[in-house]
């Protein structure tokens, strides 16, 4: 009976996982014509371990930004965190981040805001010689509600719920968009799949005008390993490699490393082939706060992100809990009481 109970649980889930894949396919359909290159807020990198690891963090993603890459991964956050990032890319740019959320043992939820602000963009006149005659500025706002589900033990569900408000020169946008997200593990090594902007995200224009945002899919995979040798000599520490395949616009792939030691100093590099850039990066950890930094260099300049995250407490896991022993309790030893009575002459 518990066996037949367990088949029909995991083919459910099964049945389940299948289902969200064919919904997600059929509204991939849907946006093949989808105006490109729109809603490129969505674009930019978020979170300095992902950033300098080439962004290669579908199949890594356990930390306070990881709805941005794989909203699956917020169940892998420790306990209750809150997160904040500062970057200026190329100079050009004003890109902040914060985030909160709350991961428990079967489910998780956060809220995500980023904002991105471009300043002094020329305004130019419809003439032959275009001479600028003053500025305006670009405001991009997105907000994220996500949440996972543990289906099944090392198996895990995201959905993000997107909204966005984009404000350039005296016009303003608002818009929904729809991603999920798988993460997994295939004999002990991380796998996942991201579907984003699922049948489009749409951003519809106070002038009438509308703009829709391409599906795009990304998967993963990961491995680590841990005190390598070299000859005679070993290296103290874990080793981390991932790796990405995409699309989004064209395809694109991505790999990363990341050398920790105690889990207190993080090395990290990687290439992005969206950006067409090697990245490195270095975190700290000390007790529950975080902080890592990352850099990209490209024909525009050098691009920074900062981050500090705190974890408020840690929520143990089923997963956690099931490996530690259990407390035995001592046998208990009847001891024989003394007899007080005097031998029968």
């Amino acid at each position: 009976m518990i066996v037949t109970n367990y088949k029909l649980q995991v083919t459910s889930q099964r049945s389940l996982v299948l289902y969200l894949l064919a919904t997600c396919y059929s509204l991939l359909a849907t946006s093949l014509n989808a105006t490109w290159y729109s809603a490129d807020l969505l674009s930019l990198n978020a979170g300095p371990r992902a950033h300098s690891m080439g962004c290669a963090y579908t199949a890594i993603a356990d930390d306070p930004f990881s709805p941005w890459w794989n909203p699956a991964g917020i169940i892998k956050n420790q306990g209750p965190y809150i997160a904040g990032m500062q970057t200026r890319p190329f100079g050009l740019e004003n890109f902040n981040f914060i985030s909160a959320g709350y991961p428990h043992k079967k489910f998780a939820f956060s809220i995500l805001a980023a904002s991105l602000k471009i300043n002094e963009i020329q305004r130019l006149p419809d003439t032959l010689v275009p001479e600028p005659i003053g500025f305006f500025e670009d405001q991009e706002l997105v907000l994220f509600l996500s949440t996972a589900y543990k289906i099944r033990e090392n198996t895990e569900v995201g959905i993000n719920i997107k909204h966005l408000r984009y404000n350039l020169d005296d016009t303003q946008a608002k818009g929904f968009g729809v991603d999920i997200g798988i993460s997994s593990k295939f004999n002990n090594i991380p796998i996942g799949l991201v579907i984003k902007d699922i049948g489009g995200t749409r951003l519809k224009w106070d002038t009438g005008q509308r703009d829709c945002r391409q599906t795009n899919f990304v998967g993963g995979a990961a491995y680590s390993f841990n005190n390598p040798s070299i000859g005679n000599y070993y290296l103290p520490g874990n080793f981390l490699l991932s790796a990405d395949i995409g699309y989004e616009y064209k395809p694109f792939c991505g790999i990363g490393v990341e050398y920790s030691l105690k889990n207190m100093l993080f090395l990290r590099s990687g290439f992005s082939g969206k950006s067409n850039s090697l990245n490195a990066g270095i975190g700290i950890k000390v007790r529950n706060l975080s902080i890592d930094y990352s850099f990209s260099p490209h024909d525009l300049g050098v691009s920074h992100q900062i981050s500090a995250s705190i974890t408020f407490f840690k929520i143990t896991s089923p997963q956690d809990s099931s490996n530690q022993p259990e407390r035995q309790r001592p046998a208990k030893t009847r001891k024989r009481r003394k007899s007080t009575r005097q031998p029968k002459q």
